[in-house]
């Protein structure tokens, strides 16, 4: 069964903390674009879009037409979560996305589902390889593991419902940007209760090339020749 995508998506952050891209015509422009790459490069059957500022999704109804035509479906979900703690950054808004979308998506109901998760206004260039590695594993969770194994990538990672309803989302109240930890720190500590308790977690079959601006610092995301030199080399040594 070809993985659902899940893009993410806060169109207007409001107060919240550590945002830089904070327009909402922006934004919106963002998720616009990315959706449409995901839906034109025909990788994905079904693709999720889960916004939860309570935006007006109308924006986005033509696509579905499109997305039609080109083979995919696609999901609008409206008020997916909540942004109500921008005092505890975007973290939470983040995971109340997620959690919602497993608990609303009609794709994602079945015992046993996983979901590619991407944040919604970045593009993947590489997305075809990696959906096509992620298919050939049944891994609950795929990411990347940082900084000791204390941090994940949370931009591209593939999670099951069961792994969202019993191991991340039960930890909601630990992120809090205000004490340095954020979302990646939650997702990883995630991983491991996982791994305590014999399921399995693969790291991503190769280093996801994203196109798009950091949400935090509104700098440009560059993946350098060393970055994908430096990953291979990693995956070697956790397969040895």
């Amino acid at each position: 069964m070809s993985i659902p995508l899940l893009l993410t998506a806060t169109t207007n952050p409001g107060s919240t903390i550590n945002v830089t891209v904070n327009s909402t015509a922006e934004r919106r422009q963002q998720y616009l674009s990315a959706l449409e790459f995901y839906v034109e490069s025909k990788v994905f059957k079904k693709v999720i879009f889960a916004e939860n500022s309570g935006d007006n999704l109308e924006f986005l109804v033509p696509l579905k037409e499109k997305a039609k035509e080109l083979g995919t479906e696609l999901e609008l979900l409206e008020k997916c979560g909540s942004n109500e703690w921008p005092a505890y950054g975007k973290g939470r808004g983040e995971l109340s996305i997620i959690q919602q979308a497993f608990s609303r998506s009609k794709w994602l109901q079945e015992e046993g589902i996983r979901a590619l998760k991407i944040t919604g206004r970045y593009t993947v260039k590489n997305v075809l390889g990696l959906a096509e590695k992620i298919n050939q594993t049944d891994a609950e969770v795929i990411c990347d593991l940082r900084g000791n194994l204390s941090t994940a990538d949370a931009r591209f990672f593939v999670a099951s419902k069961r792994f969202i309803e019993e191991d991340f989302f039960p930890k909601f109240e630990l992120i809090d940007d205000r004490k340095e930890i954020y979302f990646e720190h939650v997702l990883a500590q995630a991983v491991h209760f996982n791994l305590s308790k014999g399921y399995n977690w693969e790291l991503l079959p190769e280093l996801p090339i994203i196109d798009g601006v950091n949400g935090t610092t509104g700098e440009k995301i560059r993946t350098s020749l060393s970055k994908k030199i430096r990953y291979q080399l990693k995956k070697k040594l956790i397969r040895y």
